[in-house]
């Protein structure tokens, strides 16, 4: 079964918390509220966003919840999955920095 999350701020960090589909889909529709982060170089870039599904069916209090993609480049359509904002921030930091170390050998 899907489990749907939206985030919530707590100490100033966003954080995912449980919601009902009617829930999601509201805070879905407001989609600037899931981007964690979208840097473009020379053509290639990466995205980072909040999901608010759990693709392990809520089998997990832990879901990955994020997801980064590269679109164009070497590495179009490698992806990672996090947890966390926080983790989404630095996986998103990664995954960019080694864009651009494939770029700029």
């Amino acid at each position: 079964m899907t489990s749907f999350w939206v985030l919530a701020l707590r100490e100033g960090q966003p954080h995912p918390v449980r919601a009902s589909l009617e829930d999601w889909a509201t805070f879905m529709e407001a989609r600037d509220s899931c981007r964690v982060g979208l840097d473009e170089t020379n053509g290639t870039t990466v995205s980072t966003v909040f999901l608010g599904l759990d693709p392990e069916g809520g089998r997990s209090d832990r879901p990955l919840l994020f997801e980064s993609m590269v679109i164009g480049g070497q590495l179009d359509g490698a992806q990672d999955r996090y947890r966390t904002w926080a983790e989404a921030i630095e996986g998103h930091a990664e995954l960019l920095a080694v864009v651009q170390d494939l770029e700029h050998p």
